[in-house]
């Protein structure tokens, strides 16, 4: 917008511009948001003469219009100059998640819109499994979804096994979220068609987890009881070492806790069971060390407390005698709390379990070569439900004690058909430790 004035003998144009109106250079000058400045400038158009005689010639008015087309082209060329991240479907969708995707996602998180174990676990996924996908090469413009089916469905761990149904949905509703928001922000905006434009669909929508090939939680290794223990005498030992972490990251008393921290959440994995979720959302007032029972009833993951387990039902896990005087300690060790979390990282919200493994378990491992790589937090749950089994247990009893259907105990646990391993469920030995919370 503008108009046109008389003044000193001429006819100038006066208008509000980002841009030097006389020149065509940005005037460089921002708004407290950052947006370019919109400054108040005349320029002669011409001289007034016989010809250009009043603000109201045609001569002088089509001078007036040529100005104002010439500032708006001037401007546009500043800006898409400024913006090279213009949206375009021809990006690949490596740089838009680099460039676009991810910082637009670290601003959800700082408004407090979205948490920051969604920036965790999307930058974890997409490193992991999507960088190596879309290789900076597979743009929005030509993606087709049988090519993300393909991948998912070909998609295998290094030892050539399948990856969880729970992997695969991650890897889906990140991929989905990306290319949600390049449609949004016109990056996969509407294709145009020799007779209309038709809105852009998210690919992801077509292709389906349920058709990838897929292995159930239950499945792959399970720890031995000697594995346990000399995982747990390698972290041990580590800590008496009374030196800080490998890394030199972290103070020896920090690096002892940590340990501690570790050891204990191993315990309850393997001497009662839990899912991982259920380890990091467990709290005190559900442990009762006096009749070696844990109450179940809610699970953490990604950040995100879930009121209810992975089946909606709230079970009592009895738990082996040998975790009583490791609970024991560690509630001693806090304080004897009568509520709250069990394992609490800093911020006094659940612990990170994928954090606790790669900084502390793994590397201590790597140094004793205890086993952990490959087993990780679910293959001590697999080894509980298996000694339940071959303790005498029915399909019934462990399915109650681990929070599965009965199908599932049977499918992944009880090789003979029949089920006749037992008749009744064995009796849960008493906690010995005395005393106790």
């Amino acid at each position: 917008m503008g108009f046109l004035l008389e003044a000193s003998g001429g006819f100038h144009w006066k208008a509000y511009s980002s841009v030097d109106i006389k020149t065509g250079r940005p005037l460089g000058k921002l708004r407290e948001d950052g947006a370019p400045l919109r400054v108040q400038q005349s320029v002669l158009l011409v001289r007034k003469d016989e010809v250009f005689s009043s603000v109201k010639c045609w001569q002088v008015e089509e001078l007036a219009v040529a100005k104002k087309k010439q500032i708006a082209e001037w401007e546009k060329a500043i800006k898409a100059h400024s913006e090279p991240g213009a949206p375009s479907a021809d990006i690949t969708v490596t740089e838009f998640y680099e460039k676009h995707y991810l910082p637009w996602l670290g601003s959800q998180v700082a408004t407090k819109r979205k948490t920051h174990s969604t920036l965790v676990s999307t930058t974890r996924y997409w490193n992991c499994y999507c960088a190596d996908f879309f290789n900076g090469t597979k743009r929005f413009s030509t993606f087709e979804p049988y090519v993300g089916q393909q991948w998912l469905e070909n998609l295998r761990k290094d030892d050539g096994s399948h990856y969880g149904e729970a992997t695969l949905r991650h890897i889906h509703a990140v991929c989905s979220a990306i290319f949600a928001r390049a449609i949004i922000t016109g990056f996969a905006g509407t294709v145009r068609t020799d007779k209309r434009e038709v809105s852009a669909i998210n690919p992801w929508h077509s292709i389906k987890v349920s058709q990838a090939p897929q292995i159930n939680a239950e499945q792959g290794e399970a720890f031995t009881e000697k594995q346990v223990k000399t995982l747990l005498d390698a972290l041990d030992k580590a800590k008496q070492s009374k030196a800080g972490s490998t890394d030199g990251r972290v103070s020896a008393e920090k690096w002892a806790w940590d340990i501690e921290l570790a050891k204990t959440i191993i315990a309850v994995g393997f001497y009662a069971g839990l899912r991982p979720s259920e380890i990091a959302c467990l709290q005190w007032q559900s442990v009762n060390l006096k009749t070696a029972k844990i109450t179940v009833c809610k699970a953490y993951v990604y950040g995100k407390e879930n009121p209810e387990t992975k089946t909606g039902k709230t079970r009592v896990v009895p738990f082996q005698y040998e975790l009583t005087p490791v609970l024991q300690a560690w509630w001693e060790l806090n304080g004897k709390p009568d509520s709250g979390w069990c394992f609490p990282n800093g911020r006094d919200n659940p612990v990170d379990m994928n954090s606790l493994s790669s900084r502390v378990i793994q590397p201590i491992c790597d140094r004793t070569g205890a086993t952990w790589a490959g087993y990780t937090f679910y293959a001590l749950r697999r080894a509980y439900i298996t000694d339940r089994v071959l303790a005498g247990w029915t399909p019934l009893a462990v399915a109650q004690a681990a929070g599965n259907s009965v199908a599932v105990i049977e499918r992944h646990y009880f090789k003979d058909d029949k089920c006749d391993l037992a008749n009744t469920a064995r009796e849960q030995e008493a906690a010995t430790a005395g005393g106790g919370k």
